[in-house]
């Protein structure tokens, strides 16, 4: 108050000009901030609704991302299955095309050497742990065993001393064992050997089987060696048996002769009345494959005979009209002389007897490559 009535008229009228232009700037000023208020709020709209529309972008992208995801794992889902399929193809192919090719077989360099024996079941041929081999009863009923090639002995050891004579030898799948029958004069008995490992270095042989007035022939290891069939002979009647070799049961299966297991264990052939049959242990029924004899395997499914006309053949039992393709041997082999023919389970060598004029002949063979 005390500056106020200091000041002069003139001063007083200043200051109130002052004030009223500084009103008008102000005046002036309000429309600019009215204005500077929409643009924020221009601004911020747009920019809400950029907002807006990157949550949606970022759900699409979401949505998107899910829907790559299962469309990744879908694809995923469907590369395992054309892989398993193909995989599947290429082991069908295998299964389909490698049977139905040609097989040869041909004589081992430096072949082992097999003397003339007394029965044509007396030797055996296996393939196991990278190695085939032979095995066979010599005259001093002793069990020899030799690879097919460089006529290298293996082993040799004396079968237990009886009244009887040794006549029949098979092995087991996994070339651990050997089944034996023995002929006596009122009876059969059927014996198994452990050959042995890096604990037993001996073999151990144990009687199975002894049947009063009969004779026992061609025994066959099951895959898992846990059975054994056999040709039981009695009262003029040829018979397949099985035997349990834990529990030591016996069961007939059927007549017939010379049974020989599949290598997976699921069939068992034999002949009956020179027709050579099939049972089916899943199915429980018995198929007749064609005529012939000397029936062995050479895969769960592929089976090996003698034909009537002395041709070795093979067909696939799982065919519905099974058509036989003859194997090709080496000229050697008097074709005309054959008896019998064992395969190995994997197919690998074959093991040929022909029927010479003091004895049978062996001659183990090579599958060509």
């Amino acid at each position: 108050m005390m500056d106020d009535q200091r000041r002069t008229p003139d001063e007083k009228e200043e200051t109130v000009v002052e004030l009223l232009a500084h009103l008008n700037e102000m005046r002036r000023a309000v429309p600019v901030n009215y204005r500077l208020k929409e643009d924020l709020k221009r601004k911020l709209m747009e920019q809400m609704q950029d907002t807006k529309q990157s949550l949606v972008l970022d759900h699409t992208k979401l949505g998107e991302s899910k829907q790559v995801d299962k469309e990744l794992k879908k694809n995923r889902g469907r590369l395992f299955t054309y892989t398993m399929a193909g995989a599947v193809a290429l082991v069908a192919i295998t299964y389909l095309v490698w049977p139905n090719k040609d097989l040869s077989y041909a004589l081992p360099s430096d072949a082992s050497s097999v003397p003339l024996l007394q029965s044509k079941d007396m030797a055996a041929i296996n393939s196991s742990n990278n190695e085939k081999k032979i095995a066979f009863v010599d005259q001093d009923q002793k069990v020899q065993v030799k690879t097919i090639q460089l006529d290298r002995e293996i082993l040799s050891f004396s079968l237990p001393k009886t009244a009887g004579s040794y006549e029949d030898v098979a092995w087991s799948d996994s070339g651990t064992s050997m089944a034996v029958t023995e002929e006596l004069e009122d009876k059969a008995r059927l014996w198994v050997i452990n050959l042995g490992n890096a604990n037993r270095a001996k073999p151990a042989s144990r009687l199975v089987l002894e049947v009063p007035k009969a004779e026992l022939l061609s025994p066959s290891f099951a895959p898992n060696s846990d059975l054994v069939a056999y040709t039981r002979v009695q009262n003029g009647k040829q018979e397949i048996w099985v035997t349990n070799l834990i529990s030591l049961e016996e069961e007939k299966l059927t007549d017939g002769t010379d049974p020989a297991w599949s290598s997976d264990g699921r069939y068992l052939s034999y002949i009956f009345k020179d027709e050579i049959k099939v049972y089916d242990r899943k199915t429980e029924e018995h198929k007749t494959i064609g005529k012939g004899s000397a029936a062995s395997w050479f895969s769960s499914h592929h089976l090996l005979a003698l034909t009537p006309e002395k041709n070795i053949s093979y067909t696939d039992i799982t065919k519905d009209n099974p058509s036989w393709k003859n194997i090709s041997i080496p000229r050697e082999v008097d074709q005309s002389k054959l008896t019998n023919v064992e395969s190995t389970g994997d197919g690998s060598a074959i093991l040929l007897v022909t029927n010479e004029s003091n004895g049978y002949q062996f001659t183990p063979l090579d599958l060509e490559k």
